[in-house]
């Protein structure tokens, strides 16, 4: 554990470990007119990146994480460009578009480690945030995933095309309290223990 975990307390956060009340909450904005936030915004996006690489997790949001540096999950979530190793942090993210093929996606997710979920998402999004780049935050236009209809070989052989666009419609879920066993009405379906 880094000494910036340790001086948030920061640990992921698990549903069945008590930590439930913070998975599920809404997060609120983020008020970038104070330099209080913007450092608070700086240290989440350090503490995700490390919680997201030691687990191996695709992406993360503020609700995947207990600290005390805020009362509730604040706006924040990191997910993948097309190429894997490059991660974004987006600040108030705001999903202006979700349309394409509607897929199946096999999802885990850090808040209910072990289980795997069949859960639809859309092929194609944009979206408005603020961006943290470099320490700095500014305003940003995002579009991942394909609009036309997805190539079954895309699917099964080329996971940078489907794979970020649905870690951002996952993580965007998270920050509005909805996680991939809430989604079962929708269609998500619980096929137990896999990996993915």
């Amino acid at each position: 554990m880094s000494k910036l975990a340790r001086r948030y307390k920061a640990k992921p956060a698990i549903a069945r470990d008590g930590d439930g009340y913070w998975v599920f909450s809404k997060a609120r904005e983020v008020d970038l007119s104070k330099s209080s936030e913007i450092r608070l915004v700086r240290d989440l996006s350090d503490l995700m990146s490390e919680i997201r690489m030691s687990y191996g997790w695709a992406g993360i949001s503020s609700n995947n994480i207990m600290w005390n540096g805020t009362q509730a999950p604040i706006r924040i979530i990191q997910i993948p460009l097309a190429v894997w190793h490059t991660y974004l942090t987006l600040i108030n993210p705001q999903i202006r578009e979700l349309s394409g093929e509607v897929f199946d996606s096999y999802e885990g997710c850090g808040s209910f480690p072990g289980k795997t979920y069949v859960v639809p998402r859309h092929s194609y999004a944009s979206l408005e945030a603020m961006l943290l780049d470099n320490g700095r935050c500014r305003k940003t236009d995002l579009t991942l995933g394909m609009k036309h209809k997805v190539p079954t070989r895309a699917r099964f052989y080329n996971p940078d095309i489907l794979g970020p666009v649905s870690v951002l419609q996952h993580e965007y879920d998270h920050l509005d309290g909805i996680v991939i066993p809430k989604l079962a009405f929708s269609g998500a379906k619980d096929v137990g223990h896999q990996n993915i």
